[in-house]
């Protein structure tokens, strides 16, 4: 007789495992919404700045022109996560995963992408913070 505190057995524990797979696939596609989403608000701040400017200033265009290039490339990033987090959305839902090479596979590729991710957010919420410190300091002055 097993007591309810025991570890799930094999299958179990893989059931769990991709439960919580799913979960923080969903957790990611709706965080890399939200970075596509704030990716054209901080664009159309760059817009707006670039509108209102009274004179040409050299130094503030190329700031400028250094946060949209690497807006740019945050956006790229997340397109690629976004397709590589479809994909993984697609395999952890099929229900042949209990073969033991399959569900490390997942678990390797879950990883990356986790890593990934996290890399991402801390990467644009940097810039996001950089570019209104930016802004915030040339409206000042």
């Amino acid at each position: 007789m097993q007591s309810e505190t025991t570890i799930p057995l094999p299958d179990q524990k893989v059931n769990l495992v991709i439960r919580q797979f799913r979960r923080e696939n969903e957790s990611w596609r709706r965080t890399l919404e939200f970075l596509i989403e704030e990716d054209i608000i901080l664009k159309a701040g760059i817009s707006e700045v670039l509108k209102n400017m009274n004179q040409t200033d050299e130094g503030i265009l190329k700031k400028l022109e250094h946060f949209h290039n690497h807006l740019i490339k945050q956006n790229d990033i997340v397109r690629l996560l976004r397709t590589g987090v479809a994909n993984m959305g697609k395999k952890i839902n099929l229900d042949y995963y209990f073969e033991t090479d399959f569900s490390s596979s997942i678990t390797r590729i879950q990883r990356i992408l986790r890593k990934q991710i996290e890399t991402v957010e801390l990467e644009f919420l940097k810039l996001k913070f950089d570019f209104n410190d930016y802004i915030d300091g040339i409206l000042q002055n």
